[in-house]
């Protein structure tokens, strides 16, 4: 997750540079709007979760709790969710005597295509 952080950290300061060097107004109302919407969607997301117990039960418990704990973790994961712009995959299984998954941590991914030249 820290890596995550670090990325999304750098992200947002060459963002920042790009804004500064071209002398474009940042106009913070909308900042402001924007992170209070976010905000509203984090707190949504709780309450649907506490509304419905079911949600974090059953046979994709583990799965759903990631998901849910990934987008509450901060304003940006929540804004990544949102977009549907990443895949969200699932590391660090961990699983009981039966070999049934009952944790596991979830990660926005990108889908990349490489090309290799084969001789």
């Amino acid at each position: 997750m820290n890596k995550q952080n670090n990325k999304a950290a750098h992200d947002f300061e060459v963002i920042r540079q790009v804004a500064t060097a071209s002398n474009t107004p940042i106009d913070l109302r909308r900042v402001q709007q924007y992170s209070a919407y976010l905000q509203g969607a984090r707190a949504a997301t709780e309450a649907i979760v506490k509304r419905f117990p079911q949600i974090t039960k059953g046979k994709d418990a583990p799965y759903n709790k990631a998901i849910i704990e990934l987008a509450l973790s901060s304003k940006r994961n929540m804004d990544l969710f949102l977009a549907g712009e990443y895949e969200i995959r699932f590391r660090n299984h961990k699983n009981d005597r039966k070999g049934k998954c009952i944790e596991c941590e979830a990660y926005f991914a990108r889908r990349t295509t490489t090309i290799e030249e084969v001789r």
